[in-house]
């Protein structure tokens, strides 16, 4: 299908995206040395809190909303999910009106990660259940969450010196999820202005601002001691895999290249 007049919108939005990409400058100094100075002990502890707190409110709005509100296919896990995402978002306003490096350490960010994956993917194979399985998001909350818990397996061992890449990780998957925001938001009511929403914010989130953290890991000189954080550093590029992919089909559908009504995309965390 040809590209229309409005369709040009979203093209002129991304290629002003692109043009920021050289003056991105979301990490500064002082972030970099607060993750080469944070104290493991105390980030674990933080992070269980975090981890736990996530999760625990995500199931309970969620029986709340689906025995008192709605508990029509996804609605629960979408209203939910929208609230938690509310966490992310605010740290990200904060990076973005404020500076960096933002009130919420290390630990806090990546234990709220991985509270917010272990309650989505609890919900993804409830779904199962009813015969609405959805493998792509199932391998992806599984993923996320398998270099989240199993991280914190493992994080107490690795050397002090990969560490730094850990927390550059954390802080990017951090991030991420502020598309989740408009995502819910659209998948609750979709319209034009939704669907811009989520595809600027999207694409900002996980492509854009990802640019940042791919350079500070790349000038880094990659010199990571254990074979672990090899693994945690594949799965994050994995991850990345997936956001152009999934990103690739967002503009397709933004730029009108596809034909038919544009439907929500699929839950993205």
């Amino acid at each position: 299908m040809a590209m229309g007049l409005k369709n040009l919108i979203p093209v002129i939005l991304l290629v002003g995206m692109l043009c920021c990409v050289p003056y991105m400058d979301t990490i500064s100094p002082s972030q970099i040395e607060g993750w080469e100075g944070y104290d493991r002990d105390a980030g674990i502890i933080v992070y269980l809190y975090f981890a736990g707190g996530m999760a625990g409110v995500g199931s309970v709005l969620h029986f709340l909303y689906a025995k008192f509100v709605s508990n029509k296919g996804l609605d629960a896990n979408n209203f939910v999910s929208l609230v938690l995402s509310v966490f992310f978002a605010s740290n990200w306003v904060y990076v973005i009106t404020v500076g960096v490096p933002t009130p919420l350490s290390i630990g806090a960010q990546s234990g709220a990660c991985a509270g917010y994956e272990f309650y989505g993917l609890i919900i993804e194979l409830a779904s199962m259940i009813t015969g609405k399985t959805r493998l792509d998001m199932i391998v992806h909350h599984g993923t996320c969450l398998l270099f989240t818990v199993f991280t914190l397996a493992v994080y107490c061992t690795v050397p002090v010196g990969d560490l730094f890449y850990w927390h550059v990780i954390w802080d990017s998957i951090s991030r991420m999820l502020i598309s989740n925001v408009p995502l819910h938001i659209r998948l609750i009511k979709t319209n034009a202005l939704t669907n811009l929403l989520f595809y600027v914010v999207f694409l900002w989130g996980r492509w854009i601002e990802q640019v940042t953290f791919v350079k500070l890991m790349w000038k880094s000189s990659l010199q990571w001691e254990s074979n672990i954080t090899t693994g945690v550093i594949i799965s994050w590029l994995a991850l990345h895999v997936l956001n152009i992919f999934w990103g690739i089909k967002l503009c397709i559908i933004a730029w009108g290249l596809k034909g038919g009504r544009p439907k929500p995309e699929k839950k993205v965390e």
